[in-house]
């Protein structure tokens, strides 16, 4: 079943995880597989269907710069484009690179650099109703 409409059960920004969740659920049951007119982009959200697309580089792009460029402002601070928007055959090389740097070991031996930013953050924002 394929939909093509601009955004069935939109989410507000301001969606909570339950809300998110839900939004999740809903549209696996109700609209697997849409065109989001917003983001000029499929939306898949069951699994089978995910692997199809994922599984198939020749038809199927994770290349969104042609449809949605980056803003050269943002990407003088991000770089060109992000691992997951590249497809095979490049995408596999840098995933094996960047997967090096967060093998559990790795993420064991940062624990406690990552504990002591972590409570620095949330040290920023202790008391604060809203977080901007």
């Amino acid at each position: 079943m394929v939909d093509s409409v601009t955004g069935p059960m939109e989410l507000s920004k301001d969606a909570n995880a339950k809300e998110l969740l839900d939004w999740f659920s809903h549209n696996r049951t109700h609209h697997p597989v849409f065109w989001d007119e917003g983001r000029q982009a499929w939306q898949v959200f069951r699994y089978d269907d995910y692997l199809t697309v994922s599984n198939h580089p020749e038809f199927f792009s994770s290349d969104f710069t042609e449809v949605a460029p980056t803003p050269p402002e943002l990407e003088m601070i991000l770089g060109p484009g992000t691992i997951g928007a590249l497809d095979p055959p490049a995408h596999g090389p840098m995933r094996k690179l960047v997967s090096q740097a967060f093998t559990p070991r790795r993420m064991a031996g940062q624990e406690q650099r990552i504990r002591v930013i972590a409570e620095e953050l949330l040290d920023r924002v202790r008391g604060q109703k809203t977080i901007a």
